[in-house]
């Protein structure tokens, strides 16, 4: 319940800010414009070793940003 209320209060703050804009050269995803997403192709895509490879590095290199991140986070008590 807490954090229903909580995204409640963080949903009510934007609102009241309004809209933020988004900077021209981030590419704007095809559903912005009218909130409809399209549905995934109906196939498959295969990677090649290389390109496994890669997406086996990018995985690493997540995972250690996100054990630094995890370091850096403080642990407090919960306020009642």
């Amino acid at each position: 319940m807490r954090s229903l209320l909580r995204a409640t209060r963080s949903a009510d703050k934007v609102a009241q800010r309004g809209l933020r804009t988004v900077p021209d050269h981030i590419v704007r995803p095809q559903y912005a414009a009218t909130g409809a997403v399209l549905p995934s192709p109906p196939y498959v895509v295969l990677q090649t070793e290389a390109d496994i490879d890669e997406l086996r590095k990018a995985g690493q290199v997540a995972r250690k940003a996100l054990e630094f991140a995890c370091s850096l986070a403080e642990v407090r008590p919960r306020m009642p």
